[in-house]
């Protein structure tokens, strides 16, 4: 009877250091699984904060652009708005320039008139006169071969 009691005994005793070294080995996974949790959400915790401070960094430099914007389209109208008064200062300015240097030429040329033709007409024969000069300067064709 001993040595049935101590055979049973023995088999009960493996029996749960089996269960118990497999509820060992559970455990150690269960744990290994936890740290691997809690790495990823350490590193997800870390991701999102500086996805955080990126955002907050971009809103300032999105309103620091819209402000520059601002700045920039109010300097643009100032900046049409006096060429515009400028062009038109000057557009009536060059109207009156005009019109009096029509005037001017006209009055020149017919106080001038028969002046000026002559002198066009004393231009063209010197230009004839320089032209026949240095063609008579330069051999002919003829002769340089």
């Amino acid at each position: 009877m001993y040595k049935a009691q101590l055979t049973d005994l023995r088999e009960d005793f493996e029996e749960k250091r089996r269960q118990n070294q497999e509820l060992e080995e559970e455990r150690n996974e269960l744990t290994r699984q936890l740290q691997m949790a809690i790495g990823r959400a350490d590193a997800e915790s870390l991701a999102k904060s500086i996805a955080h401070e990126t955002i907050a960094e971009l809103e300032k430099e999105k309103t620091m652009k819209e402000l520059e914007i601002k700045d920039l389209t109010a300097r643009h109208k100032t900046d049409c708005t006096n060429k515009d008064t400028a062009l038109a200062t000057v557009s009536s300015f060059t109207k009156l320039t005009y019109c009096t240097a029509i005037y001017n030429f006209q009055f020149v040329y017919l106080a001038s008139g028969e002046r000026s033709r002559i002198q066009k007409d004393d231009r063209t024969t010197k230009k004839r006169k320089r032209r026949n000069q240095s063609e008579a300067k330069i051999p002919s064709r003829r002769y340089l071969k």
